[in-house]
């Protein structure tokens, strides 16, 4: 199975180990960063099927895939305000967390879809709190893990992906605005 993207999970996460030293607590979702300043992302907490345990769940086919937003200078995602401006599976799984009203005004959200297999969506959002980036020391940025369900031996599969914001706008044609594409094939 896929050792190589076990490893590059393994690298990237490296860093969140170990808090930085000029790391503040951003949850509860506070205002926002100032320049100099980081929020400790605590993946301790992501409350996720996703771990070094089971290989990032490569070794059951069915792979995590860890997904952020490129660091991009002063930019702070908006808050949505309503639900009814996301995907319907998004607007449940919104729901379906304990204080839905709340967690849709502070976070940005990446939904993945895939007409081949099923996707479960493992992380809550990305913290605005964790916004914008000054190219701060120690900045690590927030992420999420997707999952995708029993990826088929010998079949190509496409998982597309979308980060949610007011401020992000998509369009079918245009990638690089707050859309991603990924494609499997295990052989």
């Amino acid at each position: 199975y896929g050792k190589s993207f076990v490893y590059s999970i393994d690298r990237f996460l490296d860093p969140y180990i170990h808090r930085p030293s000029n790391a503040i607590d951003c949850l509860p979702v506070g205002e926002g960063l100032f320049s100099g300043s980081v929020c400790y992302f605590d993946i301790y907490n992501l409350n996720t099927t996703c771990s070094k345990d089971n290989d990032w769940g490569y070794e059951t086919n069915s792979p995590c895939i860890l997904l952020k937003l490129n660091k991009m200078f002063h930019w702070r995602p908006e808050p949505l305000l309503y639900l009814n401006e996301l995907p319907e599976g998004l607007q449940q799984h919104i729901n379906s967390l304990a204080d839905s009203h709340g967690a849709l005004r502070q976070n940005a959200w990446v939904w993945c879809e895939s007409e081949e297999v099923g996707i479960e969506q493992l992380s809550p959002g990305l913290p605005i709190s964790f916004f914008p980036y000054f190219n701060q020391e120690g900045y690590l940025a927030p992420f999420v893990f997707v999952r995708v369900l029993n990826l088929p031996v010998e079949q190509k599969v496409t998982v597309r992906c979308r980060a949610w914001a007011s401020n992000i706008q998509h369009q079918r044609d245009n990638r690089l605005l707050g859309e991603a594409v990924i494609h499997f094939h295990l052989y």
